[in-house]
């Protein structure tokens, strides 16, 4: 669907960054404070990769923009409707693995909340039994 892009090698290059980047094995071992917000982080990102793209009413496109910043990787033309879309739905699945990733720390955060009252209720059974047994052998040795 992408492959006669004239952007094609510029955005996959960054796209691929990117994946990495923002790999959900990579994101569920950060902390939720990072998490948090890092949606704005990726839609920043984002921006300042498409700024990098001449506007479509642009003269300086293609070769004539690598001959003007005089570097042949700046031969870069305006993102067409296709691009445009590309980089819309990756910014997307960028965002969802952030929040696979908070639901998944948040997750982690129940269970471990959950472990820990459950050895808070198995210590206070075990205190009720000691304190009923040890009344139990007292009521038995007082011979009133």
């Amino acid at each position: 669907m992408y492959d006669d892009t004239p952007n094609k090698e510029y955005i996959d290059r960054w796209l691929e960054a990117m994946r990495e980047r923002y790999d959900f094995e990579q994101l569920k071992q950060m902390s939720k404070d990072r998490l948090h917000g890092m949606e704005f982080e990726i839609e920043n990102e984002f921006k300042i990769f498409k700024s990098d793209f001449p506007n479509s009413d642009s003269l300086v496109q293609g070769e004539l923009r690598g001959l003007v910043y005089d570097n042949a990787n700046e031969a870069k033309e305006a993102l067409t409707r296709a691009e445009k879309e590309r980089l819309r739905q990756a910014k997307s699945d960028l965002t969802h693995e952030v929040y696979r990733a908070r639901g998944f720390r948040e997750e982690k955060r129940r269970e471990h909340r959950s472990e820990l009252m459950n050895s808070a209720v198995d210590l206070m059974n075990a205190t009720t039994q000691s304190i009923l047994g040890l009344w139990a052998t007292v009521k038995e040795l007082t011979p009133w």
